[in-house]
């Protein structure tokens, strides 16, 4: 069978915006590491030798570099690093000399904790005075965080076997009111999250690499390693209040983080660090602004307020936060406010570090019918569904609360480091219904079956270790293991027309995990795991799951350049978990297995003199015993559908993404291209659905682009953001609706005629941007713009209303 080819045209441009940066490289010569410290007496591991061959590279990565070459361990506060770059051409250099010299002229020093650990801790005395020589003494309050990569994983990044994304904080300012998905779709190749509607409390899932379901999926999610109860609803987090995202693409972190990792994972990090100094720091914004909107006849006012203080540095750090955010009727009666608040308490006790996370979010919607729909009153006759609208009509409003509460405590010392984990995260989403609308999307159903009360409780007890022999030669083996247990109680609200009840289920899921990495040598390496995973209350599914992932990788450096080749393969799950609410009627089920996903990946990564990044990977991926509801033969109208719930097929997700970057002091640059076919392949015996093989799944982009520039100067900065999303699959629901309207509800979705309602939707464009400039010590003025192309419809399908173009002016304040 014949399927369509990419676009040529956007596969050049971006081919060529990525590759061209590099081109104009010059020969980089050789640094002159000083050494001036090389003649003094330094602790052990302070005293180790070390040779480098490196040039002159970002202190970040030198600090990288000198942890993979010595096996040590090196932990610092991010917020006290400062952003330069540094000589690695290093030759019989003691350990001690080299971090002394990289951080002259800061306030940090290198300390000697262990035989394995090393600290760049505060040095004694204030700043700008002479620095003292480092010495041994008991461990300093830090803010540990390690180079080595995530908690859990402990892996450096060129020893990553599969595509893994991670965003710092500063990349995530000047974005008021940005949601996560707003976030991560420019920041990762491949992944994509419509723009959420102002039609009440609706969602949309998130693309990943294609389709993992029939139905509206997200990637899993954790905040500070408690896994949130449903990543539906935790779509909005206060962007000052994260650290650092880490986004794995594929079912290859299932081995780490269990099941439900079938569509990827996003593991959220909030800040834990003080002040940059250890007094006491506050943070003003205030941005306020006006959206324009074509179902409004004057200007919608959006408002975005924060405030956060911190106090403490190193490893004893309080941090508070609260934002408020409010968006106008840019559809007339969906007026929204939201208001986030969240905590973080740090203390370190000798070679312990316990942390504190503590989040609220409450977001209130008024909720009025669809002006999209406004005509169809008058194209029914008798027993028409469609309602009466108009701009006097109210509804009930619609309101979500979400809590994280949890804590997690790390202590170790030489080459183990012992971790715990324990947390709740919950939401309660009260009047989810739309009543009166003559169709129910998908986001509309995933809201509803979403309806009531949900908590997840997460206890996570790990252990890392790092294996290396004394004199730093041989292989370096990285083990990770754990155990974790998962209780998740759900409390639907279902409503079937003439009875209300609110339905309680009990899920828990039990795992065992043993991951680990090693280095044999000449740049490779290999990785590999297994997760070991019981799941019950999920229907009828109660069975021992094995997730496995397996890989390798090879680096190797061409003077100014390395060069990583990857790859791996992996196996997820997500558990039939069955709400209460199945669409617009009651549901039945028979014997449910568990939707899996599988399949293996390859990549290359490309950096030239640590400036200039190029990544390439190809995936492909077998989505299989994917669950739909499916119209049951005892279908008798509107007022009586039934639905059967089955294990109806499989989708086939394969496609290319590249991601390039350039630094180029001031000015940043860097692009994300994806392009992926995601299409069915089987379909079940009997199946009496819509869904043929050969069908592109819906809601699927087929590319994606994501361009980004940010200068940075001593006194301003701009930054510029643009993310595009082309040719996907989706019902055309308004003709569904009208049809609805002239023949009654229901009869258009039948199997048979549903397939006559798919329509191609070309693309979305989305630009933002920003601008800031310092007016005086520690004030700031902000000016931002989004949806600059004022577009409201078309994603992810022609009835769903977004925000139209918003310019907003504000402050930021510290003292």
């Amino acid at each position: 069978m014949n399927r369509p080819r990419p676009r040529r045209g956007l596969l050049t441009c971006a081919a060529i915006g990525l590759v061209v940066a590099p081109l104009g490289l010059s020969a980089q010569a050789a640094c002159a590491f000083p050494g001036s410290a090389q003649d003094r007496s330094w602790p052990e591991p302070l005293d180790r030798v070390v040779t480098m061959r490196s040039n002159t590279v970002p202190l970040r990565d030198a600090i990288d570099a000198l942890v993979s070459g010595t096996g040590l361990r090196i932990t610092y506060s991010s917020d006290l690093l400062p952003a330069r770059s540094v000589c690695a051409s290093l030759t019989s250099q003691r350990v001690g000399a080299v971090l002394s010299t990289w951080l002259s002229g800061t306030t940090l020093e290198p300390v000697a904790v262990s035989a394995q650990l090393i600290v760049l801790a505060p040095a004694r005395g204030q700043a700008g005075a002479a620095r003292p020589e480092p010495r041994e003494f008991p461990a300093q309050p830090l803010d540990v965080v390690s180079v080595q990569g995530s908690a859990d994983r402990g892996v450096d990044v060129r020893r990553d076997v599969y595509a893994r994304d991670v965003i710092h904080r500063t990349a995530l300012q000047n974005t008021p009111g940005a949601t996560l998905g707003q976030i991560l779709s420019v920041a990762v190749p491949g992944l994509w999250a419509w723009s959420p509607s102002g039609q009440g409390l609706q969602t949309s899932g998130v693309s990943l690499r294609g389709a993992s379901s029939f139905g509206v999926t997200s990637p899993k999610v954790y905040i500070d390693g408690i896994e949130v109860a449903n990543p539906l609803i935790a779509s909005q987090l206060n962007a000052d209040a994260i650290e650092e995202i880490e986004v794995i693409r594929g079912p290859q972190g299932a081995a780490l983080y269990g099941s439900d990792a079938i569509n990827g994972v996003i593991n959220i990090t909030t800040r834990h660090d003080g002040a940059s100094r250890g007094e006491h720091e506050f943070l003003l914004t205030s941005n306020a602004g006006v959206s324009s909107s074509d179902y409004s006849s004057a200007g919608v006012l959006q408002r975005d307020h924060g405030l956060s203080y911190r106090v403490g540095s190193g490893g004893n750090t309080l941090g508070l936060g609260l934002a408020m955010n409010s968006t106008g009727a840019f559809v007339p009666g969906q007026a929204s406010e939201r208001v986030l608040g969240n905590a973080g308490v740090s203390l370190l006790r000798g070679h312990t570090l316990m942390q504190f996370t503590a989040r609220g979010y409450s977001h209130r919607s008024g909720v009025a019918p669809n002006p999209v729909f406004q005509n169809l009153q008058s194209l029914g006759g008798a027993g028409s569904s469609a309602p009466a609208t108009g701009a006097s009509v109210q509804l009930s409003g619609q309101s979500v609360s979400e809590y994280t509460l949890g804590t997690q405590i790390r202590s170790g010392t030489g080459a183990w480091t012992h971790s715990f984990v324990a947390g709740i995260d919950g939401y309660r989403l009260e009047n989810a219904t739309l009543p009166g609308m003559p169709v129910r999307t998908p986001a509309d159903s995933a809201v509803q079956a979403a309806s009531g009360a949900s908590d997840r409780v997460t206890l996570r007890l790990s252990t890392n270790g790092r294996l290396v022999r004394p004199n730093g030669t041989g292989p370096v083996v990285r083990i990770t293991l754990g155990v974790e247990q998962s209780v998740l109680r759900d409390a639907t609200f279902a409503s079937t027309g003439e009875t209300n009840a609110t339905v309680t289920a009990w899920r828990n899921t039990t795992g065992a995990l043993a991951n680990g990495d090693v280095s044999l040598g000449k740049g490779f390496s290999l990785a590999g795991g297994v997760r070991l995973e019981h799941n019950n209350g999920y229907t009828s599914f109660d069975d021992i799951s094995v997730l496995p992932t397996i890989g390798s990788a090879w680096f190797h450096e061409f003077g100014p350049t390395q060069l990583t080749l990857r790859g791996a393969y992996g196996r997820a799950i997500r558990p039939p978990r069955v709400s209460a609410v199945v669409l617009s009627g009651p549901a039945q089920w028979d014997d449910l297995g568990p939707e899996q996903q599988s399949g293996v990946e390859f990549g290359a990564d490309l950096v030239v003199a640590s400036r200039f990044m190029l990544r390439a990977t190809v995936f492909d991926q077998i989505a299989s015993g994917l669950v739909q509801p499916v119209l049951s033969p005892r279908f008798g109208g509107a007022t009586s559908a039934l639905y059967d719930l089955q294990n109806v097929g499989a989708i086939e997700n394969k496609g290319v993404e590249l991601q390039g970057s350039a630094d180029m002091g001031r000015l940043r640059l860097n692009a994300g291209l994806s392009v992926v076919d995601s299409r069915v392949i089987r379909v079940a015996a009997g199946y009496r659905g819509d869904m043929r093989e050969g069908d592109r799944a819906l809601q699927v982009p087929r590319q994606t682009l994501g361009l980004g520039a940010q200068w940075t100067a001593s006194q301003w900065g701009a930054t510029v953001g643009v993310n595009r999303a082309a040719d996907w699959v989706n019902y055309d629901w308004l003709a569904i609706a009208e049809s609805d309207a002239v023949h009654g509800s229901g009869i258009s979705r039948q199997p048979a005629k549903l397939r006559n309602f798919r329509k191609d939707y070309a693309g979305v464009t989305r630009v933002r941007a920003s601008f800031s400039r310092n007016l005086t010590r520690g004030i700031s003025l902000l000016l931002f713009g989004d949806n600059l192309l004022g577009t409201q419809r078309g994603e992810p399908d022609n009835v769903t209303i977004v925000p139209g173009r918003l310019f907003s002016a504000g402050f930021r304040a510290g003292f």
